[in-house]
Formats: structure tokens, sequence, C-alpha cells
């Protein structure tokens, strides 16, 4: 009698990639699309895709996001995964974010990348008084707490979602301009700054590498220069 195949553990039941799109997508990106979307009826019990072309990130990401919202209704949605439509990544950096949501019980997860020009920053942030600011030196291969990170590889439980449009509403979750300052923080830290007044929590791994198509330096160099200057 042949044995059984050994049963699989899932990193979780259902999950939605969530891509905003703007111009035409990498062939690197693309690449990175095609393989991890190939792989994930191994990774999860069931995954779907929502993505909605626009020039303006915020109109798109609302738009996903109230999709996401609906499909919830007719079959639970555990996670939503925000990636950028020029990030480059691979199936190992989607496990990470899971087994880093799992560890830590993060309501929102982001692998580690840095801005695609000058001046070169990591895109996760904390908040002082003068407002957001990028820490100054970030730890290599380490898991930390911060206060808004870019949703360009980001990982979001679907509680949070559902928290937060359900306190503030879409257009408010989801908009440019920080309601409270008037200042351009972008759709991505808006949202942050909302989860975090409602006590949820944002982790970064910067063990997860990511890379952006036409980006001046990799995430790999940006250690190598933080390490040269200390």
């Amino acid at each position: 009698m042949a044995e059984k195949a050994e049963k699989v553990e899932k990193l979780a039941k259902h999950v939605v990639y969530c891509t905003p799109l703007y111009e035409s997508v990498p062939v690197a990106s693309f690449t990175s699309f095609i393989v991890a979307l190939s792989s994930s009826f191994k990774l999860f019990e069931k995954f779907g895709f929502s993505s909605v072309r626009g020039t303006y990130l915020q109109i798109a990401r609302r738009k996903i996001a109230e999709d996401v919202l609906e499909r919830n209704k007719k079959e639970p949605v555990d996670f939503l995964l925000w990636v950028d439509s020029d990030s480059v990544f691979t199936v190992e950096d989607i496990a990470k974010l899971f087994l880093t949501q799992k560890k830590t019980k993060a309501d929102l997860v982001s692998g580690f990348y840095v801005t695609k020009r000058p001046p070169i920053v990591p895109v996760c942030y904390k908040q002082t008084k003068d407002g957001f600011v990028t820490p100054s030196e970030v730890p290599f291969n380490a898991v930390f707490e911060v206060d808004a990170a870019g949703f360009g590889f980001l990982l979001m439980k679907f509680s949070a979602l559902k928290k937060v449009t359900e306190k503030y509403g879409l257009n408010k979750a989801f908009q440019v301009v920080d309601p409270e300052t008037g200042e351009d923080l972008g759709e991505d830290l808006v949202f942050c700054k909302l989860a975090k007044k409602e006590g949820l929590k944002i982790v970064v791994n910067s063990g997860i590498q990511i890379g952006h198509a036409g980006s001046t330096i990799t995430p790999e160099q940006f250690f190598a220069t933080q390490k040269k200057k200390n």
C-alpha cells in the first residue's frame, strides 16, 4: 500500500495579492509575480489577485481595499499582500513575511527596501514631534517596530484593514494628505498613522530585502554603505 503524502501546513487560509498599476510592469517584476502566483497554491489554501490601474495611487489602493472588503463577504480573507508593480521579490520573501507575522503577531509586516533615487533612505518611519522621519541606522537582518512603512511589499491582516476603514472610512484611510497636519504623506503613511492610533502593530524585517526595478541602489548596497559609515 502506498504511503500517504505528508500534509504540508499552509501559511494562511485566504490571501489576496494587492497591486496598484500605474505604468507597464518591468520584466524583473513581472517574473517575480509569475513565479509567486504559480507557487501560491503551495503556500495558501486559497489566494486571489486584485489590481487597479490608475494615475492616482491612493484611488487605486482605495478601490483594491474596497474589492477585498467585498470578497470577504463571500469568503473570509485572512491577509492582504500589498506588492508594488515594480517590486522584485522571491517566493521565499513572501514566506518570510508570514513567518515574521506569526512570530511577532504584528498587524502589518513590511519587507525592507529603500527609495529608488537619491536621497536614498529606508521606506520605514518613526513618528516624532517633527513628523515622520526615517531611521538614522537600520539593524541588519532584524525585526523592529516602526510607526509607518511603505506598501511596496507589505503583509496586512484583514482585521487591520477592517478596523481602520470601519473607523475612518475608505476615503480617509487611503488619502495622500494627513488630515491633522495637512502634510503630503502618501496614502500608505496616512493609513499607518491611523492604524497606530487604533493600537495596531507595524514591524519591518530587514532580513527580507526587496528590490525595485529602476532603483539606483539595492538594499544590500545600502547596508554596505551604512557599514562603511560606521
